[in-house]
């Protein structure tokens, strides 16, 4: 299996960011533009939108998250960013990533910056989360 440019994997990654920054933003807009019908009818009809908001976004923002986590055990091994660039996440065996692998890789991604170091200085262009799950992105 060939390994994936990294190119190709950050625009992966921006579509995968794409897609979560979409739905939040619809729910966010629905929920304002919720709020604004609300208040042209009752000014308490719109305060409890308002107050629905805050469950909403935290719901948006766990929904990202989630995604986030378990993206690449998704379409046999591709987020949907990764299938749009022909790409997909294989375990040590070759196998597509198991939803254990997925969460063990992108949970390293809190460390930012410290991954994009990584893939610079390794030898393979591999991301920490990577190494610690034993998987690679490989073209499809």
């Amino acid at each position: 299996m060939a390994k994936a440019p990294l190119v190709k994997r950050i625009i992966a990654y921006v579509i995968d960011s794409l897609i979560v920054t979409a739905v939040i933003l619809v729910g966010s807009v629905g929920m304002s533009l919720l709020a604004i019908v609300a208040g042209m009818i009752s000014n308490s009809l719109a305060s409890i939108i308002g107050i629905l908001a805050i469950p909403v976004s935290l719901l948006l923002s766990l929904v990202a998250l989630v995604y986030f986590l378990i993206k690449d055990s998704l379409n046999n091994g591709a987020s949907y960013g990764k299938k749009i660039m022909g790409l997909k996440v294989v375990n040590a065996s070759g196998g597509a990533c198991t939803l254990k692998d997925s969460v063990l890789r992108n949970i390293i991604m809190i460390l930012g910056i410290i991954e994009l170091i990584v893939i610079l200085v390794d030898k393979d262009g591999d991301r920490l989360g990577d190494k610690v799950a034993k998987t690679k992105v490989v073209v499809a």
